[in-house]
């Protein structure tokens, strides 16, 4: 894998938070495998089918003839699909209602699934999840990565089939689909259990073979200098994806609002607050239409659209005041998409730290120093700054005040780059910096990795709330 290719697994459109949309994708490729289909973009066909189940018929008889539907998830998969909006249902979420619209949705469309949706399929999942048909399980042991596994059942005349499908380590990573037995894809032949599929996957995550993690920041900085006109077009085509998300949120103050708050408070503002709110506003507001389930299509960076949006749009809003050199911004996107690929295969793509605190803000530090004109040492000091300030701050779900939290990740990447620019850095003294930027990195991950307790703690709080 070139670093072009790598770009485009890691920085992909979206519609909807991640984790819905990938408990519905699990459901609807198990259902359509009943027809002897995957999903097209599995194939080299890529071309998106009419939404047709031979073996099924029309959707109006699906809830007649499924007889039982297990989403078994890890339990951050849990924790971020339980209270965020779905697209298309008019604001309304959970796990049990994802899973159930999947079976109604084209799995052709991927991580776009729930473009799909309308009121009579909406009225056909709740009429599944009233019948109690769909169930929800979490794993009991440990997920290190990702997990998702659908398994639905069927009557057809007097016959029950099975059908199964299996996500894992990212959102649309089938590893197997398979109807009554027979496997229609399996993605890594071969691979020994657990640590043989995750191997295969990291293999994925390389460039010219080196895996993203075995990288150094200096190496990634680098690597932005190497962009072809095409990888430039694609990163600038994502920032104007989720410019347009970001104007919806501003627009409509979808959500808490929190993006159109924060853009209606800067009048009194000086220079430099007017600035933080600019950022802050755009990359909230996007977040605000997203977690509020509006329609809107979003480019993630590594598994997530806030982080997209985070990356994308504080890097513009910083941008846009010097005349936006298209070359620089694009290279400065890339930085913040690559670094913000290298943490996540340290931490996970899922995790008990927030994403856009942990991964996203870092990697946003990282673009804004680079735009700002910051070497090597400087983007370095940037991330250094951010782990820092924000590396404690939990996740406790997708949901609406997520946009709180990426507004605010935001606001501070842009202080830590700015601090780095005049050399000033977060010393090895303090907390969990360490000696340079990479073992400040590990530490980071082992701070993560520690927070079984804590991840438990939330998820059981979240759990007690009757939704």
């Amino acid at each position: 894998m070139n670093l072009s290719q790598l770009l485009r697994k890691i920085v992909i459109p979206v519609t909807g938070c991640t984790e819905p949309t990938a408990v519905g994708l699990a459901t609807s490729a198990a259902l359509t495998a009943f027809s002897g289909r995957i999903p097209c973009w599995i194939t080299s066909s890529q071309e998106v089918t009419e939404h047709k189940q031979e073996v099924i018929g029309d959707i109006e008889s699906i809830p007649e003839l499924v007889q039982d539907v297990l989403i078994l998830v890890d339990r951050n998969v849990y924790k971020n699909a339980l209270s965020v909006g779905i697209p298309n249902t008019g604001g309304k979420y959970g796990l049990s209602l994802a899973g159930s619209l999947g079976l109604f949705c084209n799995p052709d469309l991927g991580m776009n699934l729930f473009t799909d949706v309308n009121k009579e399929k909406i009225t056909l999942a709740k009429r599944l999840i009233g019948d109690n048909k769909i169930k929800i399980a979490t794993l009991k042991a440990k997920a290190n990565e990702l997990f998702i596994k659908a398994s639905v059942k069927i009557r057809v005349k007097s016959k029950i089939g099975t059908a199964k499908s299996l996500i894992r380590f990212y959102h649309n990573n089938f590893i197997f689909i398979e109807a009554d037995g027979k496997l229609l894809y399996e993605k890594y032949p071969g691979a020994k259990k657990e640590q043989g599929l995750k191997e295969r996957f990291i293999e994925e995550l390389s460039i010219e073979g080196k895996p993203i993690s075995a990288f150094t920041v200096s190496e990634i900085y680098r690597l932005t200098k190497n962009l072809t006109e095409e990888d430039k077009q694609y990163i600038l085509d994502g920032l104007r994806l989720n410019l347009e998300a970001s104007k919806y949120g501003l627009e409509k103050g979808s959500g808490l609002g929190i993006g159109k708050f924060i853009r209606d408070s800067m009048q009194a503002a000086g220079p430099y607050e007017k600035k933080i709110s600019r950022i802050k506003s755009l990359v909230a507001a996007a977040s605000d239409a997203r977690m509020a389930g509006e329609n809107v299509r979003m480019t993630s960076s590594s598994g997530s659209g806030n982080m997209g949006a985070l990356i994308t749009l504080s890097i513009y809003a910083l941008a846009e005041e010097t005349g936006l050199n298209e070359k620089l911004l694009a290279e400065a996107i890339t930085l913040a998409h690559l670094i913000t690929a290298y943490l996540t295969s340290y931490i996970g793509v899922l995790s008990p730290l927030c994403g856009s605190a942990a991964k996203g803000g870092i990697g946003a530090a990282a673009g804004m120093a680079y735009y700002m004109g910051a070497d090597e040492a400087q983007v370095s000091k940037a991330m250094k700054n951010m782990i820092s300030a924000l590396s404690g701050v939990i996740c406790d779900g997708a949901k609406l005040s997520c946009a709180l939290k990426v507004g605010e990740a935001a606001g501070v990447a842009y202080e830590c780059a700015s601090l780095a620019l005049k050399d000033i850095e977060v010393p090895f003294s303090d907390g969990i910096a360490g000696k340079n930027i990479e073992e400040t990195i590990n530490n980071l991950s082992q701070l993560s990795h520690a927070m079984d307790k804590a991840d438990s703690a939330i998820i059981k709080l979240m759990s007690k709330k009757a939704f």
